[in-house]
């Protein structure tokens, strides 16, 4: 049997799901678009910033830097091997000037890493190379798997955020 839904409200369901997929899977695969419009992906390390809003940090020197500074769109998928789920943010990236924002985000890294989630690079704050990035998602799809004995079924929930790219600073 499959479930799917989409709205843009999530369900007590979705927003426990959506946490602890990122909370224990620090590392995904982030997709951005090359100024050819081909898909690049790398792994990251994704942290929580606030409600629906995530960072990474990556050296101004990288392919994803480069493709963002291009196009802010992008795509993170993580999965949950645990729980069995399956996890795509689409949305669109800022780069984060603000040097309050940045020591905020830093100490997030840190207890992070302290949590056993993800890594810190000395570098990180040791030089100004490293960007910090937001993402804002545009859609939260998520794919849950499980067997309770009488056959599989699927859940699906979409949630869409309904924002304009309009909505973000250039």
């Amino acid at each position: 049997m499959i479930i799917s839904e989409v709205q843009e409200t999530p369900s007590k369901f979705a927003k426990e799901l959506i946490t602890s997929t990122i909370e224990n899977n620090a590392e995904g695969v982030l997709t951005t678009i090359n100024s050819d419009g081909t898909p690049s992906s790398s792994v990251i390390t994704l942290h929580k910033l606030e409600d629906y809003t995530y960072f990474f940090m990556t050296k101004d020197t990288t392919k994803k830097y480069d493709n963002l500074e291009f196009n802010p769109n992008i795509s993170y998928l993580v999965f949950d091997p645990f729980s069995r789920t399956e996890l795509e943010i689409k949305g669109l990236t800022e780069f984060v000037w603000d040097e309050h924002t940045r020591k905020h985000a830093l100490k997030i890294i840190e207890k992070d890493t302290h949590k056993g989630r993800g890594h810190i690079s000395p570098f990180v704050t040791a030089e100004d190379s490293y960007a910090l990035f937001t993402i804002h998602p545009q859609s939260i799809h998520f794919t849950t798997y499980w067997d309770k004995g009488d056959g599989p079924e699927i859940y699906r929930e979409t949630i869409e955020f309904n924002i304009k790219d309009t909505d973000y600073p250039s």
